[in-house]
């Protein structure tokens, strides 16, 4: 896991990756932000979703949502709100 982070450093139209692991349940829920759904669509492809498999022997469940709105205190508060631009 330590590496797995710089594979996504720098990675085209990717905004943040959270890594998580859920101990109990042993598995690990990784949510991703793109800066669109087509680019979220464009890299989960058939292809990575086999690899995937092949690497951990679980078909991963991919699944795409919109973001109505985010909460980042490191920034001071509401950063978005519903479908509007970012707040100072």
């Amino acid at each position: 896991m330590r590496n797995r982070p710089r594979l996504f450093v720098g990675l085209p139209q990717l905004r943040n990756k959270f890594f998580t692991v859920d101990v109990a349940n042993r598995r690990a829920i990784n949510v991703y932000v793109w800066e669109s759904e087509d680019a979220a669509r464009s890299f989960f492809s058939e292809g990575l979703i086999e690899k995937v498999t092949q690497l951990y022997g679980v078909k991963p469940k991919v699944e795409f949502a919109e973001i109505a709105g985010i909460v980042d205190n490191s920034r001071r508060g509401l950063t978005q709100e519903l479908g509007g631009t970012p707040s100072p």
